[in-house]
């Protein structure tokens, strides 16, 4: 959500970088924090869990990391501070435990959030967030104006909502008022905001349209359109997700996230992107879409030439760590 991204190689080591005032910067190895299992949802920065559950947050110079006191390893975490909606949670132990909203978190005190266990996963966006329990069901809470929490009224909660009609739910993708759901079978299902075609149901605000212009869809329904897929991530006004094998990325929403001749609409069906040999996708993140090249360069769609650009070269981190001595 934010525009700091974070990223693990195979041998557990995190790699850092921001894109300061829009222009992309070389990562950094982030050495402090021992080897991780993976990124973590922080919307307003980067955090990692290590493999025996520590969590670590990194600061905003990503020059030192701070672990989060939790008595029990931690399996999930979320951190979003925002003007319209905070959350900071962790899973523990199956167990949902939230801390008051923002402010120094790795100084919180966790508590437990009544009424929610067996939690699996859990996601943040810009106004909500969202638990994947072990049966497959979704609960979610916060802002509920443009339908974000599918329950098909507009009063917020405080308090995580099961959402109606889901079931074998095994990821969620959060933006910043729209919501998507990958269910066993590959299937796709989205709900909440879809002004710029971000639930994926065909309908969008015309390129011309007035401000006041406005669509919700407070219910979850299924995206046409797109084939069995593996993963699925959302960012803003853009929903994207893909296939591993054959590597095939397919977005919708808000088109001038993809830049050039699509700049001048709203897509509310998923966009297949020509995805060049070399390049593994990633899906929708701050300004786009994302793919990952053999190369160790983290591309973005730039729809004029028809084709993924460089905007970050995770190579000379990797290089510095190798230079490095080894570690005991």
């Amino acid at each position: 959500m934010g525009s700091r991204f974070g990223a693990i190689t195979t041998d557990g080591l995190l790699l850092g970088w921001d894109l300061g005032a829009g222009l992309p910067v070389v990562a950094r190895a982030l050495r402090f924090v021992p080897p991780s299992t993976g990124i973590v949802d922080a919307a307003d920065g980067i955090a990692a869990l290590t493999r025996d559950g520590q969590l670590f947050l990194v600061d905003d110079g990503m020059k030192a990391a701070t672990r989060m006191a939790v008595d029990q390893p931690v399996t999930a975490f979320v951190l979003a501070c925002a003007a319209e909606f905070s959350a900071s949670c962790v899973v523990t132990a199956g167990a949902l435990r939230c801390a008051p909203p923002c402010g120094d978190v790795e100084r919180l005190k966790l508590e437990d959030a009544p009424r929610l266990s067996g939690v699996a996963r859990i996601w943040a966006g810009g106004t909500s967030a969202c638990a994947l329990l072990e049966t497959g069901a979704v609960h979610c809470w916060g802002e509920n104006g443009a339908g974000q929490l599918a329950t098909g009224a507009v009063k917020r909660s405080e308090r995580p909502r099961a959402l109606p009609g889901l079931s074998g739910i095994v990821e969620v993708a959060l933006g910043h008022a729209h919501g998507c759901a990958r269910d066993r079978a590959g299937r796709v299902h989205c709900w909440g905001d879809t002004t710029r075609g971000q639930a994926g149901t065909g309908v969008a605000c015309p390129p011309d349209a007035p401000l006041v212009c406005r669509h919700t869809q407070p219910h979850p329904k299924p995206v046409n359109g797109l084939p069995k897929v593996d993963f699925l991530n959302a960012a803003e006004d853009l929903s994207c997700a893909g296939t591993t094998d054959p590597p095939a990325l397919y977005c919708w929403g808000d088109a001038r996230r993809l830049g050039g001749a699509a700049s001048t609409t709203a897509r509310g069906k998923p966009l297949g992107l020509p995805l060049p040999d070399g390049l593994s996708p990633l899906g929708a993140a701050h300004a786009g879409a994302y793919a990952l090249g053999d190369d160790n360069r983290v591309y973005r769609w730039v729809s004029t030439r028809q084709e993924f650009v460089a905007v970050v070269d995770l190579g000379p981190a990797l290089d510095a760590e190798r230079a490095t001595p080894a570690r005991d």
